[in-house]
């Protein structure tokens, strides 16, 4: 219906009108590619030979959804706390032409999230045509709308690699699992009922780009050209330098119950055979636990014992103390766990303060990366060869052979960045990846519900 009115309205109001004029009103008949649309009350004051005023105020309005995004991140995702710098400033009642195209993210994946949904709505538009309901496609068929197919599956991120001059035991597999989902026959023909569970899945998939497009606009328009970039949902850490991407490594996310958060600090230090201080939630709840069970658990796991949170409190003999007839809420004490092949923080952290309690650091289970889920963490995030990742993030600084020195430390030690580096933890369940390629990923945290219900 939007579409429909900005049609009319160019074609019939803006022969007549300012050339800057008609140039407002095609940039506000473009929104739709950002997953934005004028309101239909909007375009009906715009119909109707608006005064200059009407279509500065009505552009404007729709260029600070550009800018800082549509909704209210406080309301539709309450953990959001990446601060923005808006382009445009409250006071601002007007707004020229150049401006408009400064409010648009200048973040790189921005375009692509855009270019991703540009063609899922052709599918959209043309699935009818280009695969009618007469065509039914059987295993090891040549047909010449197989390429079509295959490219519509690799954009909706189900599938890749397809042969194109057959249909093949893999296209089976993959309409398979399409015509499950939705209880179809399962039998990985391509018909009338597998299309339409497609053209349902791409209304689903464009719903998915149009929030995590929101969520770019959430973010600063753009990224300083050094940053570490925690992609929750996706399970990697990715280090940019010069605003390239230098290194990209895989990572343990937040379990849903102990979710990693969404936020910006800076990395001032780097800790070698770090001390593990656990925090009390996990010391007076999983680590009592597994002592109950398994009686000398601490003290084989390399743990300290101190009489309670006050950082003079002094240190408690372990083996003094009755664990069994204590409770979680009577649990007092802190637990620090000594630096070795039991702990938890592996052989380096690296600081970023915070009052959230997250870091970065190594694990002492490097088989845990092979998972596919790895929303597996307290809330901090474990990096796959984070020993290269501190050597990437210390090199421009001038600290390589501080490092090469530092690092085989037996002791506890720290090396302080001379400049921080930014660090952002963000969420974002539609995402390119190292090709470029958008991929939908789950939805761990349950965080696109209230978003996607406004789009």
């Amino acid at each position: 219906m939007h579409r429909w009115f900005a049609v009319v309205l160019l074609l019939t109001f803006t022969s007549h009108l300012p050339a800057e004029e008609r140039r407002l009103l095609d940039w506000l008949a473009s929104l739709p590619s950002h997953g934005l649309s004028v309101s239909h009350q909007d375009w009906l004051v715009l119909s109707t030979s608006p005064s200059p005023e009407q279509l500065q105020a009505i552009t404007t309005k729709y260029a600070r959804y550009l800018d800082t995004g549509w909704l209210e991140r406080r309301l539709y995702q309450p953990g959001w706390q990446i601060p923005d710098i808006p382009q445009l400033s409250p006071e601002q009642h007007r707004i020229e032409i150049n401006q408009l195209y400064l409010t648009q993210s200048a973040i790189p994946q921005y375009e692509v999230l855009r270019e991703a949904m540009a063609r899922l709505q052709y599918w959209l538009k043309d699935a009818q045509r280009l695969f009618p309901d007469e065509l039914v496609i059987y295993a090891g068929d040549q047909h010449i709308t197989i390429p079509l197919l295959n490219a519509w599956l690799r954009d909706l991120d189900l599938a890749h690699d397809l042969p194109d001059d057959h249909y093949s035991e893999a296209h089976l597999d993959a309409l398979t699992k399409v015509q499950e989902r939705y209880n179809l026959g399962p039998d990985g023909r391509l018909g009338p009922m597998t299309r339409q569970a497609l053209i349902a899945i791409t209304h689903d998939r464009i719903r998915t780009l149009k929030v995590n497009l929101e969520r770019l606009r959430w973010l600063p328009r753009a990224l300083p050209e050094q940053h570490v970039w925690v992609d929750i949902a996706g399970y990697e850490v990715i280090w940019v330098n010069d605003g390239r991407e230098a290194g990209r490594y895989r990572a343990i996310s937040g379990m849903p119950n102990r979710q990693t958060p969404v936020f910006q600090e800076s990395i001032e230090s780097v800790t070698v055979n770090p001390v593990w201080k656990v925090p009390h939630s996990l010391a007076a709840y999983d680590l009592l636990r597994k002592e109950k069970r398994s009686p000398g658990f601490l003290k084989q796991e390399g743990f300290r014992v101190y009489e309670s949170w006050d950082y003079r409190a002094p240190e408690v003999a372990i083996d003094r103390i009755n664990f069994q007839r204590l409770t979680s809420i009577e649990f007092r004490y802190r637990l620090e766990q000594q630096p070795g092949p039991e702990n938890r923080l592996g052989r380096y952290k690296i600081n970023l303060p915070n009052k959230l309690g997250i870091y970065l650091h190594d694990t002492h289970k490097p088989e845990l990366f092979d998972k596919n889920d790895r929303s597996l963490s307290s809330g901090c995030t474990r990096v796959q060869g984070i020993e290269q990742l501190v050597h990437q993030i210390v090199t421009p600084q001038g600290l390589s052979a501080d490092w090469l020195a530092l690092k085989v430390s037996p002791s506890t030690e720290k090396l302080v960045l001379p400049q921080s580096v930014p660090v952002f933890f963000v969420y974002f369940t539609a995402w390119p990846d190292a090709t470029g390629r958008v991929r939908f990923r789950d939805d761990i945290y349950q965080l696109d519900n209230a978003l996607e219900s406004r789009f």
